[in-house]
């Protein structure tokens, strides 16, 4: 009978992957996936995805037989990340003539002409010309909220008294006067006649 080491097994040190250097062919393919999509239909349909439909990474990986580990790993080298966002810089300009094209539709669209609709038009107008309208004509609008007590001029809050009635004002809060306690505070306008000079 072998004794074996009651000590707990060490769990491995996972190191960090090695900076590539060149992509590969799958490489490329998991990041045109997450881009364009798989052209391969019979691929994509266990993930209930069409063929053309853009796929997550986790996705791309599955369809080429990568391990989840090996495509977050590639996915943090900074070549792969450099070869996605251009594929993805490709993409926007591939479609912004279907974009402008778009943009023309909106701002030439018969509406109700109501402001919502003249808005519209004018946003998509700053979008054809660069934002050169929408920041001719922009508006700063300020809104403040206060959370204090607001004192309205003209009204005058007396708190002068004599002790006796703010003590018994006190008592009678805490429920230890039988006595009706008088005001604390009057709020009744004090008007001054602007001809006497008083």
């Amino acid at each position: 009978m072998a004794i074996r080491d009651a000590a707990p097994a060490r769990a491995a040190k996972r190191l960090k992957p090695a900076v590539l250097k060149e992509l590969t062919a799958k490489h490329k393919l998991l990041a045109e996936y997450m881009v364009t999509g798989c052209p391969n239909a019979r691929l994509v349909e266990p993930l209930g995805k069409d063929a053309g439909e853009p796929l997550t990474l986790l996705e791309s990986a599955w369809v080429l037989g990568i391990r989840a580990r090996q495509a977050r790993d590639l996915a943090s080298q900074a070549l792969w990340h450099k070869y996605h966002a251009s594929l993805l810089q490709a993409f926007r300009e591939g479609h912004k003539a279907e974009a402008l094209r778009t943009v023309v539709q909106v701002m030439r669209a018969d509406g109700e002409n109501k402001a919502a609709d003249r808005k519209v038009k004018l946003t998509a107008a700053s979008m054809l010309l660069g934002d050169a309208i929408a920041q001719q004509g922009q508006t700063n609008v300020s809104v403040q909220v206060g959370v204090g007590v607001a004192v309205t001029p003209g009204y005058v809050i007396d708190l002068s008294g004599d002790a006796d009635t703010a003590r018994a004002d006190t008592a009678l809060r805490e429920g230890q006067s039988n006595q009706p306690a008088s005001p604390v505070i009057d709020v009744t306008p004090v008007r001054v006649d602007a001809e006497s000079g008083d």
